[in-house]
């Protein structure tokens, strides 16, 4: 029983008389459209990068470059098949601020800064305190227990795990 003016008829739009354009022109999923349109950059790299450096060979005998170049024809394939639907799918607004990003490069720069001079676990301790910055709800404790378990972790898997000679702590400066 969905007359006019029912409840349900509020949430399910009405589309009749509408093209494939209009549908896309007015609301796009764009956040689907980004994700495909990198999917879509990542396989042409690929594809790029293995067709011009690696050795594709032929089919009886394959070269180095045949399985990155087919994972780029792929990834192509598949950003395709994502931006498709996401033409005709409403999707969320999208809010872009920049302050989150340039807070993760921060954390990015301050990690690369600080393994050289300091060491790997004071390091991850910067990297994660100034991620956080990013998200609000985040406290200081959380990136506290977050900071301890990748430092433990990592000591686990490298130096214990692995014998490379990583230096944990460094305050030879």
């Amino acid at each position: 029983m969905s007359g006019a003016g029912t409840p349900v008829d509020r949430f399910v739009p009405d589309r009749r008389g509408e093209t494939f354009w209009d549908a896309a022109m007015n609301k796009p999923n764009w956040q689907d459209i980004w994700g495909g349109a990198l999917v879509i950059a990542f396989g042409i790299f690929f594809a790029w990068y293995a067709q011009d450096t690696l050795s594709l060979g032929s089919l009886r005998r394959m070269g180095a470059g045949a399985f990155p170049f087919a994972v780029g024809i792929v990834l192509v394939i598949l950003g395709v098949l994502i931006i498709i639907p996401a033409l005709r799918r409403p999707g969320p607004k999208l809010d872009f601020a920049i302050r989150t990003p340039l807070i993760i490069l921060a954390a990015v720069c301050a990690f690369a800064l600080c393994v050289p001079r300091f060491g790997v676990v004071p390091a991850i301790f910067a990297t994660v305190f100034v991620s956080s910055l990013a998200d609000p709800r985040l406290t200081a404790l959380f990136s506290f227990l977050v900071a301890a378990s990748l430092s433990v972790g990592i000591w686990l898997l490298f130096v214990q795990g692995l014998n490379l000679p990583i230096p944990m702590f460094d305050w030879s400066w």
